[in-house]
C-alpha cells in the first residue's frame, strides 16, 4: 500500500520539437502529468500560453468530409508518426473530392431529369382522361395552355383572381396538391404566370416528342426514366469503387492526421517563451529517468513539488496496489497531497468482517455474478465471494436457512445481526481510516510549508 512520490519538472525545448515532446508525454500518460498553462500564466512574469492554430484541423475535416462522402467509418487505430507531408495529403483528398463531386453533379442533374419526367408522366395520365389530344394543345395560335400542380392550402386564393383573364380546369388531386391546366390568350399570358408563380404552382413541360396519342408518349417517358435509373446505378457504382480503392489510404491519412490533431490539442499545457516553449509536469521518475525519456535536446529542471500550490498546481495522487488489492480502491476518495493509501487496510478490515456474513450459497452467487458480468465493482464482488464462502465452510450454512453439518465456528444465529454488524465494521472502519488518511495529508502539507 502505497502513494507513489511525485516530482516536479520544467521541461524546456525547441517549438520546433514541440510535436515530438507531446508524442513523447502522450506515450508515458499514466507516468507524466502535465499542467495546464492557464494556471501560471498570470503569476510567472515572462511567459504566456502558446496561442498557435492547430495546422491540423482543416486537413482533418477535410479528410472526414471526403469519408463521408464515401461512406468510409471511422477505425481508430492512430498511426503514431510526427510527421506528415500536409501539402501532398490535402492534393490526394481534394482530387477524390473533385472526382466524387462530378459524379454526384451528373447524378443529382439526372434525378432531377428523371423527376421531371416522372411529373410529366403523372401530368399525361390526367391529360389521358379528359380525351385530350397533344398535338391541339401543343398547336393553339392565340392562347398558350400550363400544366402543373398547385398546392392544396393555395386553391382557395383562386377566387381572389376570378375577374383575370384566364380560365383553369382541375385533372385531379391529392392531398397535397390539384393538377390543373390553365388557359390565357398570348398578350396575358405573362401575367396570369406571374399570379400562378406567387401562389407556388409548380409548372410542368409537355415532353417536345410527345405528339399523336398520349399513351405512346408515356410509354416513351417511361424507357427514358428506366434508362436514367440505370445510369444513376451505374454513377453510384463509380462511387462504390473510388470507396473501395482508396478507403485503406484514407483511413491511414485519417488516424495520422486525427492524432496529430489530438497532440497539438495538448497545446493547452505549452507555455510560450518565444524561441523555446516550456511545460510544467509532475513524474514519478527520477531527474535521470525524465532526461533518459526525452533526450538531450530537452531541458529538465526539478522544482519543489508543492511551489506553486497556491496556484492550483498540485501533485496528483498516484496509488500502487497489486493486483488484489486494486478493486477496493474504488472505494477510496483521495485528494491532492495525499501521502497515506489505506486501500490494503480497508481491504483488511472487508474480507475479516465479511466472514460474518459467511454462506456457502451466498458466496456461490457472489462468484457467478462477478463471472458473468464484468467491471471494477464485479472485481471487488469477486474478492468478498473468498472470506463469505470460507465462512461458509466453517458455519456449514447454505443460504441462512440450512445448516449442512456441525458448524466449525460458532456466529450470530440471527442472520441480520450478522449483516447489521459487518455493515457497522465497515464504516466505522472507513471513517476513521479517511481521518486518519487527513491527518497525515495536512502534517505533510504543513512540513512543506504550505
Amino acid at each position: 500500500m502505497s502513494i507513489i512520490r511525485n516530482h516536479f519538472y520544467n521541461i524546456v525545448f525547441e517549438k520546433n520539437d514541440m510535436i515530438k515532446v507531446l508524442m513523447k508525454i502522450d506515450e508515458l500518460e499514466d507516468m507524466i502529468y502535465p499542467q495546464t498553462s492557464q494556471k501560471l500564466v498570470d503569476a510567472i512574469e515572462g511567459i504566456k500560453q502558446y496561442e498557435g492554430q492547430n495546422p491540423y484541423q482543416d486537413i482533418l475535416d477535410d479528410v472526414m468530409n471526403i469519408m463521408n462522402l464515401l461512406n468510409i467509418k471511422e477505425q481508430k487505430e492512430f498511426q503514431i508518426d510526427e510527421k506528415i507531408d500536409l501539402k501532398y495529403t490535402k492534393e490526394f483528398i481534394d482530387e477524390i473530392e473533385q472526382r466524387v463531386f462530378d459524379i454526384q453533379e451528373t447524378r443529382k442533374s439526372i434525378e432531377l431529369e428523371k423527376e421531371e419526367n416522372r411529373q410529366a408522366i403523372q401530368l399525361l395520365k390526367h391529360l389521358n382522361k379528359e380525351n385530350c389530344s397533344l398535338d391541339d394543345l401543343q398547336n393553339l395560335k392565340y392562347m398558350t395552355l400550363r400544366y402543373g400542380k398547385l398546392p392544396i392550402q393555395q386553391v382557395s386564393k383562386l377566387e381572389y383572381y376570378q375577374k383575370e383573364q384566364f380560365v383553369y380546369k382541375e385533372l385531379s388531386r391529392d392531398e397535397q396538391y390539384i393538377w390543373i391546366v390553365y388557359c390565357s390568350d398570348n398578350q396575358n399570358i405573362s401575367m396570369i404566370d406571374n399570379i400562378f408563380s406567387s401562389m407556388n404552382f409548380e409548372f410542368v413541360q409537355l415532353p417536345s416528342f410527345a405528339h399523336g396519342k398520349i399513351e405512346m408518349a408515356i410509354e416513351e417517358l417511361d424507357k427514358e426514366a428506366v434508362t436514367m435509373e440505370n445510369y444513376i446505378e451505374t454513377l453510384n457504382k463509380r462511387i462504390e469503387a473510388i470507396s473501395d480503392e482508396n478507403k485503406d489510404v484514407i483511413l491511414f491519412y485519417y488516424n495520422k492526421v486525427a492524432y496529430l490533431k489530438m497532440l497539438f490539442d495538448q497545446c493547452r499545457y505549452v507555455y510560450d517563451l518565444d524561441n523555446k516553449a516550456l511545460i510544467y509536469a509532475y513524474s514519478p521518475y527520477d531527474k535521470n529517468e525524465m532526461m533518459k525519456k526525452f533526450g538531450e535536446d530537452v531541458s529538465i529542471i526539478e522544482l519543489p513539488a508543492n511551489i506553486y500550490y497556491r496556484f492550483g498546481i498540485i501533485s496528483p495522487v498516484i496509488v500502487k496496489n497489486n493486483a488484489f488489492v486494486k478493486p477496493f480502491e474504488k472505494m477510496m476518495k483521495f485528494k491532492d497531497g495525499d501521502v497515506f493509501d489505506p486501500t490494503t487496510l480497508y481491504m483488511l478490515v472487508m474480507m475479516i468482517s465479511a466472514l460474518l456474513i459467511g454462506d456457502l450459497g451466498l458466496g456461490v452467487i457472489f462468484v457467478l455474478i462477478s463471472v458473468v458480468f464484468k467491471g471494477k465493482i464485479m472485481a471487488l464482488l469477486q474478492r468478498l465471494a473468498i472470506p463469505v464462502l470460507a465462512g461458509g465452510i466453517l458455519t456449514g450454512s447454505l443460504f441462512y436457512s440450512f445448516t449442512l453439518y456441525q458448524p466449525l465456528l460458532v456466529v450470530f444465529q440471527n442472520v441480520s445481526t450478522r449483516f447489521i454488524l459487518f455493515v457497522l465494521i465497515n464504516i466505522i472502519s472507513y471513517v476513521l481510516l479517511m481521518i486518519g488518511k487527513d491527518i497525515q495529508r495536512k502534517r505533510n502539507l504543513s512540513k512543506e510549508g504550505i
